[in-house]
């Protein structure tokens, strides 16, 4: 499944552009609708889609930890002055999961 949504408090919309073999088929899966819409859009393989991504954005990478891989790094990086502005909430909300660092933006 390349767009799911789910309905919810916050719809939700997650689409997957792994598969996707250029710019123009992931317009035809209608992400369009799914970033003029108010909800929040998660998008797996982001960086390949880049040119189509709003510049207010938070990008979230996933890692597993070298020593266990039952632990996960959560690394948050801010685009845009919206998101640089709001994210210091996220840290705070984040911080008693996790060893928690701003990092470069």
């Amino acid at each position: 499944v390349l767009r799911r949504e789910y309905e919810g408090r916050l719809p939700i919309a997650h689409v997957d552009v792994y598969r996707l073999d250029s710019l123009s088929d992931v317009l035809e899966i209608g992400f369009e609708e799914v970033i003029g819409r108010r909800h929040v859009a998660f998008i797996e393989w982001a960086d390949a889609i880049s040119p189509l991504l709003p510049a207010d954005h938070l990008e979230i990478e996933l890692r597993t930890e070298p020593v266990d891989e039952n632990v996960r790094l959560l690394i948050l990086r801010p685009r845009g002055d919206d998101w640089r502005r709001r994210v210091g909430m996220l840290f705070d909300r984040l911080r008693e999961w996790a060893i928690v660092s701003a990092g470069p933006a």
